[in-house]
């Protein structure tokens, strides 16, 4: 899931179900679904609190699950427009 307030369409909420047998989450980023070029990993918690946005662009977000094997099938590409 992802919120994008129209209050401030610089940030965004994500949020994702939790994965078992993973250590961390890794979240790619782009302005176009096929250009997801930036990446966060982010360990320990299903959320995470996107910032420095473009306000006037529309983003998308996908999620893959790590674990000691490295990163599983990443989630459908989600819209922040």
């Amino acid at each position: 899931m992802v919120l994008r307030t129209a209050h401030d369409k610089r940030s965004a909420w994500l949020k994702w179900a939790p994965v078992s047998d993973t250590y961390a989450y890794n979240i790619r980023v782009g302005i176009a679904p096929n250009k997801l070029y930036h990446s966060i990993l982010v360990h320990s918690q299903t959320d995470y609190y996107f910032k420095g946005m473009n306000k006037d662009l529309p983003y998308h977000f996908t999620i893959e699950a790590v674990n000691e094997n490295g990163p599983g099938p990443a989630t459908k590409v989600q819209d922040a427009p």
